[in-house]
């Protein structure tokens, strides 16, 4: 077996070592310094929201537009039930003889002052489906509702901080890279700067998958089952937001696979061979992750994590084999 092949033969840290005491401290002062620019994110935004409101522009503010973003799809999704809902009743009940019409009394203002009686043939399947979508439409009555005082305040703090923390994660990933990278040679460092562009772009295409394909799916197949039921959703602010803020940051964390995988596989843990033994065992822990890991307890949530997270996998066993160490070098064209 070959010795192990050290390219710094000297120690690069033989003359900066630091007792642990130190290490803890600079650890203290990097994360306050992480947490203060989450802080000021946090104010300033809060304030901008503030100037938004007062001056009644939807566009201007930080954690507003971002919240009315993620209860768009419930929103939609809920007005396109009720539509559904009520074109099926009509369907139904035009089919039967005489129809669903009825004639109804309305009072309406006369030229000459007072109220005239008009009677009017009406369907009233149409007239309930008017009415339910000028709410809807009008705003004058939410899909989502709050079931308590203090759930809006507290469902807008909690945006607010996750979109402050998104916001400063840079610089927050900053004062965490500037204490690990102090303790790193230099070929560790190459590998994080070589990784870390498609690990920010993989998080961003998991985010946006999320927010755009399977956000809006989840919820319109969640919602087939309130029609085979013949249940009303009614949809609760709080617990939407705990999974649309929540769902995003699964879907970014985990499209980290591919990176890990040739991380692990660049610095000679396992290989693209040992990756495919093992895809029963890779598998079945994917989809106890993803089963652990997604906010509620549907199939059809865990589906839509776990058949990515294994197309990643698949993929991450390619690139592996486009890293792998001692993998020779393809022949130069002629």
């Amino acid at each position: 077996m070959p010795a192990f092949h050290n390219p710094y033969p000297d120690d690069p840290f033989a003359r900066s070592r630091m007792p642990l005491e130190d290490h803890l401290e600079e650890l203290s002062v990097r994360l306050r310094r992480a947490l203060a620019g989450v802080v000021l994110v946090m104010v300033g935004g809060m304030s901008l929201d503030v100037i938004g409101q007062a001056l009644d522009r939807t566009e201007i503010g930080f954690a507003f537009p971002v919240l009315r973003a993620l209860t768009a799809p419930a929103e939609q999704e809920v007005e396109a039930f009720f539509l559904r809902r009520y074109e099926q009743i009509a369907a139904k009940l035009r089919a039967r003889p005489g129809g669903p019409r009825e004639t109804f009394g309305l009072g309406l203002p006369a030229p000459n002052g007072g109220r005239a009686e008009v009677l009017a043939d009406v369907d009233p399947v149409e007239l309930a489906r008017v009415t339910k979508l000028g709410e809807l439409r009008g705003n004058f009555r939410r899909p989502l509702t709050t079931l308590s005082a203090p759930e809006a305040m507290v469902t807008y703090f909690k945006v607010a901080f996750v979109l402050a923390l998104v916001i400063a994660s840079p610089w927050a990933f900053y004062q965490m890279w500037a204490f690990v990278a102090a303790g790193l040679y230099p070929h560790e460092k190459r590998y994080v700067y070589a990784l870390l562009p498609a690990s920010v772009t993989l998080f961003l295409a998991g985010v946006a998958l999320c927010q755009l394909v399977v956000l809006p799916s989840a919820v319109r197949a969640l919602l087939t089952f309130n029609d085979w039921a013949g249940y009303d959703p009614d949809l609760r602010l709080r617990e939407w937001i705990g999974f649309a803020v929540v769902m995003p940051l699964i879907f970014g964390v985990s499209f980290q696979t591919p990176v890990l995988m040739a991380f692990f596989t660049r610095i000679g843990v396992t290989t693209a061979r040992g990756y495919l033994t093992y895809w029963r065992h890779a598998a079945l822990g994917m989809a106890a992750f993803a089963a652990v890991i997604t906010p509620t307890q549907d199939v059809i949530t865990w589906g839509y994590l776990f058949v990515p997270l294994f197309t990643l996998f698949l993929v991450g066993v390619g690139v592996c084999r486009l890293v792998e160490p001692g993998r020779p070098a393809a022949a130069p064209s002629v």
